[in-house]
């Protein structure tokens, strides 16, 4: 069968010499997502900001989960188009979280993205390693976006 790696610039690979995802056949297989982008609620669209709280300390912490949860969402769609697809026929979702008391946080996001769910699982886990992750490594220097493509050579 033949693997298409899927080549999306302005979304940030955990690790560089890896494809975002690789299209083979009918399927597509999304690597892990790193958050890359809005630190907190401001920095959200308004459908992100809803879930304020009004509460200044809750604000600060779970706003960066929600800012968080919303880039890798946003970088998933993009991807998603790029390999001529569309969130509603996502079949797997896995995800990891170094602190399990902000997977609420993270759930309301994930059914504004997608209302439908499919099947998920989620683990706590203590370090998460590769490129583009603020708590583990430095961003990396901002790139100017362009489209995302599917590249046929592998």
């Amino acid at each position: 069968m033949k693997k298409t790696p899927i080549v999306c610039e302005d979304v940030t690979p955990a690790f560089p010499s890896y494809p975002v995802a690789v299209k083979a056949g009918e399927l597509l297989f999304v690597s892990g997502l790193r958050p890359n982008g809005p630190a907190g609620f401001a920095d959200l669209p308004e459908a992100g900001r809803e879930q304020m709280q009004g509460y200044p300390l809750a604000d600060l912490t779970e706003g960066r989960v929600v800012a968080d949860s919303w880039a890798v969402h946003d970088s998933l769609e993009k991807i998603l188009v790029a390999a001529g697809t569309h969130r509603d026929q996502v079949l797997r979702q896995h995800i990891w979280q170094r602190d399990k008391r902000y997977f609420p946080s993270y759930e309301q996001v994930r059914v504004q993205w997608q209302p439908t769910p499919a099947p998920s699982s989620g683990l706590g886990v203590t370090d998460v390693i590769g490129r583009g992750s603020h708590w583990s490594t430095p961003s990396p220097p901002a790139r100017k976006p362009a489209a995302c493509s599917v590249n046929d050579r592998f």
